[in-house]
């Protein structure tokens, strides 16, 4: 198993890309849980690879919210046969100053006799621990890798430092709430997509609830190498 991680300068709130693998090199088949085809973010128990923050200090970064990154459903293990490769790459979030340690992970099962669906955990099949990478992060992000929100008519503008084009990417909640003399049944509707989500322009639009409902909207963008930035 490996674990890459794109080059610093790293500092608090940074969105990173990291690449983790895993490679059957052994002669019989395990199965690990998870799925393989993922999304950017990566989710203990759904994404078949996981990486793990720790460690680090003060100042600390907390996402402003947390979509659903990976919705709901079960997931069962798959079977991981010798020679085959798994290779994901995911965008994390930096939530520690200092010395951070980024762990690669992975679950591996077999199955319980009897063919049905029910499996036994293994043992980590890595005698010298799982890989892991140590990076020394600043507490503050330089200017010139911060992205600006500034509010307009119609919702929120994105503005990139000078002279950068980062490839920006954005998630969003917004919530309705029906106003105390509703009749209507529905009380609130809410709504948000489960992981990053690419910015097609460069004005994210803020949505529109019923007349007299009350509108909660909560819009945080980022991109690889960048720090992340939150309004509502």
């Amino acid at each position: 198993m490996s674990l890459r991680i794109a080059p610093g300068p790293y500092f608090l709130g940074q969105l990173v890309h990291v690449r983790a693998a895993l490679t059957n090199q052994g002669r019989k088949g395990v199965w690990v849980l998870g799925e393989r085809t993922w999304g950017k973010t990566p989710v203990e128990g759904r994404s078949a690879l996981n990486v793990l923050l720790s460690g680090g200090s003060a100042p600390t970064y907390q996402l402003p919210f947390f979509p659903g990154f990976g919705g709901g459903g079960v997931i069962l293990p798959e079977r991981f046969d010798p020679g085959q490769r798994i290779v994901m790459d995911f965008l994390v979030a930096l939530t520690a100053s200092g010395r951070v340690t980024l762990l690669a992970t992975a679950e591996f099962y077999r199955p319980k006799p009897g063919g049905s669906f029910a499996f036994d955990q293994l043992p980590s099949p890595f005698p010298h621990g799982a890989p892991s990478l140590q990076i020394s992060v600043s507490p503050r992000a330089p200017a010139t890798r911060v992205l600006l929100l500034r509010k307009t008519r119609d919702g929120l503008r994105v503005v990139s430092p000078p002279n950068t084009h980062p490839n920006v990417l954005y998630a969003w909640f917004f919530q309705c709430t029906a106003p105390p003399s509703s009749t209507s049944g529905l009380r609130a509707s809410a709504e948000g997509p489960d992981d990053w989500q690419p910015l097609p322009t460069d004005v994210i639009f803020q949505p529109a609830c019923a007349p007299g409902w009350t509108l909660l909207w909560r819009v945080m963008v980022g991109a690889p190498g960048y720090a992340i930035t939150s309004a509502s």
